[in-house]
Parts: structure tokens; C-alpha cells; sequence
């Protein structure tokens, strides 16, 4: 009987571990995991399986129809993010510590927080309405497109000045999106 206790023990443990989901309150971003077969349960039920979304390396959700990315944050092996063209508010990167390219222009941000995301080398955050970004502990960006306030399209962000005089690897553009 002794024995059978610490067997118990690790078998609910184990069985819980399997268990773990990740909420996905937004039914067309949740489309996006179940359309290309990401989401095994293949149902739009507001949650994913953490196991099948925790090893994805890229997530390409364009003009989804998204408001709320809400289970992003376990996404934790993305290395390339883009949900540009959607209708996203907010959105929380600061647990996808890999990502490398990172694209959330065209939504309705009006700020966005990549101080966590260090291996970034790719950042565009055009057509938002974004008034501020810091991108002082990302030193390994080479691209970054905002958008600025010449262009014709709505919203636009009026960020007036950002510091790239230490991003020996930085390229200025102006019309390119992820």
C-alpha cells in the first residue's frame, strides 16, 4: 500500500500535465490554430490544448478577423509572429522570449511591449494608433517598419522619435510589412 500512494501521485500528475489547456476566447483566432490542424480537438470551444501549441515555431494569422489574443502567452517556442490586418487592441509578447520576427501592423494598438523580446530582429507595427515604443533592450533589430504619420492610411501611429543609434545592424525602410 505504501508504494501504491507515490504511484497514485505520479500518475494524476502526469495525467494533469496532459490536461493543461490554453484559453482562446476569440473564436476567430482559435480558427486560425483549428485550419490548419494546430488545434488537435479541431473545434472552436474557446480553448487549445497547451501541448499543441507550445513547440509551434510560427504563426501566421493575416486578416483573421482577430480582436483578442488572449492565450498568446503560451505560445512560449514562436519564433515568427504575424497577425497583421486584424482588429487586435492588445496584445501581451512578453512570455515569447524566441520570437524573431514579430508583425502586428494594420490593428488598433495603442501600445505594444517588446522589452521582453530580445531576439528580435524583425518588428513592424505600422497603420495603429501607437504614440510611443521602446526598443532600447532590443539590440539585435535590423528591420522595423511603423508607419509614420505620412501615410494615408487610418489609424496611424504619431511616434515621433525612436533611438537607433546603437543597432549597428539597422536598416531604415519605409513601405514593407512582415
Amino acid at each position: 500500500m505504501k508504494n501504491l500512494i507515490p504511484l497514485l501521485i505520479g500518475v494524476c500528475t502526469v495525467l494533469s500535465l496532459k490536461a493543461q489547456i490554453t484559453l482562446i476566447p476569440d473564436s476567430n483566432f482559435e480558427q486560425e490554430l483549428v485550419n490548419p490542424l494546430i488545434d488537435s480537438d479541431n473545434t472552436i470551444n474557446g480553448q487549445v490544448a497547451t501541448a499543441d501549441i507550445e513547440n509551434l515555431t510560427e504563426l501566421n494569422a493575416v486578416e483573421a478577423g482577430i480582436q483578442d489574443m488572449t492565450g498568446i502567452q503560451d505560445f512560449v517556442s514562436l519564433e515568427f509572429l504575424d497577425c497583421f490586418l486584424n482588429d487586435i487592441s492588445s496584445i501581451d509578447v512578453s512570455n515569447l522570449n524566441n520570437l524573431v520576427a514579430l508583425g502586428v501592423g494594420t490593428n488598433n494598438l495603442s501600445e505594444i511591449d517588446i522589452s521582453e523580446n530580445i531576439h528580435l530582429t524583425v518588428f513592424t507595427c505600422a497603420y495603429n494608433n501607437i504614440t510611443t515604443i521602446d526598443v532600447s533592450n532590443n539590440p539585435l533589430l535590423e528591420f522595423v517598419f511603423i508607419g509614420q504619420t505620412e501615410a494615408i492610411i487610418t489609424p496611424r501611429n504619431t511616434i515621433t522619435s525612436i533611438d537607433f543609434s546603437n543597432y549597428p545592424k539597422f536598416r531604415k525602410c519605409k513601405s514593407r510589412t512582415l
